[in-house]
């Protein structure tokens, strides 16, 4: 919140305070009676609205001064975990994680550089194995899932960041991603899961317009009333894929496996962009979109 946020702030409060207090005066008071009473009340109610604004100001500039001097500067505490996330200690890693989360939250012109950070950290703590992505037997690892967890919930934070950008900054190509808790409602824009496991996953009502799961694993994932908007599927395994009230304009199904008629019968999409679907597999007419689908 800097000076000029603070300029904003006030000028629009004493705009409204002006058309509150002359809105009440007419529907009440009329306009009868002194000016000079009247113009000393807006004064008295403007004043304190902006004694108000301020006061509120000073106490979140002294929380982040309170937060530099717990934790230290940003530079030193960003040095710091990416040190512990080498750690053999699993709880290290876990605290650098969060770590890291945490300085995401303080300092926006650090997400950038912490999303692609821990993403190369789940990659290579939870690679697929095989040379042909299948389901795994075992479930990601703890750090990873909580590497993903937050990845996912800064991405959230910042998802007009991620829209800002013209790239991929999210990369989680050949990740096996089993296992995952809940994301309802996350941000996964333009994310990279090309080859990766995500067998089981439950997604419902997230963001995965622009997303690539080419050649993935999606065994029995949820994606119901999901925003799949240009998202890639091709080649992804998708057996038991729920896709209910999933938003697919432009979705890229052309050559997914195991995708049937019946998976697709409740999709929303638009007659201008319909998704592209294999030879076998029959497109249902054109829908709009209910409410709460794609949020």
């Amino acid at each position: 919140m800097n000076a000029k946020n603070i300029g904003w702030i006030i000028g629009v409060a004493v705009v409204a305070s002006v058309a509150i207090y002359l809105l009440t005066w007419g529907l009440f008071g009329g306009f009868s009676g002194l000016l000079a009473d009247h113009l000393r009340n807006l004064i008295f109610l403007m004043g304190g609205i902006i004694a108000a604004i301020i006061a509120t100001w000073r106490a979140w500039v002294a929380d982040k001064q309170t937060q530099i001097e717990e934790y230290g500067p940003i530079p030193e505490r960003f040095i710091k975990a990416v040190n512990q996330l080498g750690s053999e200690n699993i709880y290290m890693r876990i605290g650098a994680l969060h770590a890291l989360e945490r300085i995401g939250h303080d300092s926006e012109n650090d997400v950038v550089a912490i999303l692609r950070l821990l993403s190369n950290f789940v990659q290579k703590q939870s690679p697929v194995k095989s040379k042909h992505v299948v389901a795994n037997v075992e479930r990601a690892p703890l750090d990873a899932r909580e590497g993903f967890g937050v990845i996912s919930r800064l991405a959230k934070e910042y998802e007009q960041l991620l829209k800002n950008q013209n790239k991929r900054i999210v990369n989680l190509f050949s990740s096996n991603l089993k296992g995952l808790p809940e994301f309802s409602k996350g941000c996964f824009f333009r994310f990279d899961f090309a080859r990766c496991d995500l067998s089981s996953g439950f997604f419902p009502r997230a963001n995965f317009e622009i997303a690539t799961f080419n050649g993935a694993c999606l065994k029995g994932a949820n994606f119901q009333r999901c925003n799949l908007v240009k998202a890639d599927f091709r080649s992804a395994d998708m057996t038991g894929v729920k896709l209910q009230f999933a938003v697919c304009n432009g979705t890229d199904f052309s050559t997914a496996k195991n995708l049937t008629t019946e998976m697709l019968q409740d999709i929303i999409y638009d007659a201008e962009t319909p998704p592209r679907v294999p030879k076998d597999v029959t497109l249902p007419p054109p829908r709009k979109k209910p409410s709460g689908a794609g949020q």
